[in-house]
């Protein structure tokens, strides 16, 4: 904050130093949320970025994000029509609405729809929400990133443009509400759109939320066991910045066989499993020696598998162990449900 305070008073001159230091923050938020005074830390980081950008200071590999997501509406730089490649990867055709009207959209997000070991998310997903008999459409090569890289780098050109793509495409199923796994993209579709240009007009869900809702209602079953000692991690987005801490224990807890423990830092306290800030692509190894500290606290208290909310949560603890050889398993929590429910994905 120091460093920040001295940019805006000229009292600092931007520099290479500076740069490491603003894009090393995996925007966590325990700052902010540990501020006595109120400071809006991550806020204040996130306007940082901005600055370095306009100073033309930024990392390269932040240019090359925003070249991807500007050409190519994903982190990946893949052609539009790779977005529906995890329906035919896992044979879903049948099973999944691409386009047209529906009463829910699937809003899968960059990783979970183009990363390989994240596709199992999505189709998860897919089955559980067939399952429940939701009325539901997923958006295919028509869903662009919702532009959570370019909030998160101070890559802000064209995030103004991806809100106002995406809304009109989900505002012309006719849906009403909006299902996401991805707390980033929970959090922009909450949080950042409506800053950016107003009303989304239409309900934003994280699936913890309908899983809890369908298990209060008596909707969801589940008929297997998962006999597992599993930790809980909270992913910054979900937890921090949005609040939701509750409704994944609450399913995990509902799943039979499950042993729910927690970590020493749990829930407001949560360390970052390392992807967050898009540190995974600025500091690659900095995410992984934070990974290889959750993998320490899991085992400090006797879990065998790591559970998160969040695909890019999933991906870095999955780099950590293969890292660091560990025995931990990890899975999203829609894997688990889907899983305890008896869907083969």
């Amino acid at each position: 904050m120091q460093i920040i305070r001295g940019l805006i008073e000229k009292r600092l001159e931007a520099n290479e130093n500076i740069r490491d230091a603003m894009y090393k923050c995996v925007q966590c938020a325990y700052c902010t949320w540990r501020c006595p005074a109120g400071v809006r830390c991550a806020d204040a980081i996130k306007a940082a970025r901005t600055f370095l950008v306009e100073e033309r200071l930024n990392p390269e590999v932040v240019n090359s994000l925003e070249c991807a997501v500007a050409e190519n509406r994903n982190i990946y730089a893949l052609p539009l029509e790779a977005r529906t490649e995890w329906v035919d990867y896992f044979d879903l055709k049948d099973q999944v609405k691409v386009g047209g009207k529906a009463e829910v959209v699937y809003f899968a997000g960059c990783v979970a729809s183009l990363f390989g070991r994240a596709l199992s998310i999505s189709a998860a997903t897919a089955l559980i929400l067939n399952e429940l008999e939701v009325d539901w459409t997923y958006l295919g090569a028509q869903e662009y990133c919702c532009g959570n890289p370019l909030f998160q780098t101070g890559k802000l050109e064209h995030a103004e443009k991806l809100a106002k793509l995406n809304l009109k495409t989900i505002h012309d199923t006719g849906a009403e509400t909006l299902v996401t796994a991805c707390p980033g993209c929970y959090r922009v579709f909450t949080h950042e759109y409506p800053r950016l240009i107003g009303d989304v007009r239409v309900q934003v869900m994280h699936i913890s939320q309908l899983l809890e809702r369908e298990i209060k209602e008596g909707n969801l079953k589940f008929t297997e066991k998962v006999e597992k000692t599993i930790a809980y991690h909270d992913p910054c987005e979900l937890g921090r910045h949005m609040g939701v801490y509750e409704p994944p224990r609450k399913v995990l807890s509902e799943i039979p066989g499950v042993k729910l423990v927690e970590f020493s830092h749990n829930r407001e306290l949560a360390q970052c499993c390392g992807a967050g800030g898009v540190v995974k692509g600025t500091n690659p190894q900095w995410a992984l020696e934070l990974g290889k500290e959750k993998l320490d606290q899991a085992h400090m208290v006797g879990a065998e598998m790591i559970a998160t909310a969040c695909a890019s949560c999933k991906m870095n603890v999955l780099d950590s162990i293969a890292e660091n050889k560990d025995t931990l398993e990890t899975l999203d929590l829609t894997e688990l449900v889907a899983k305890a429910m008896g869907l083969q994905v």
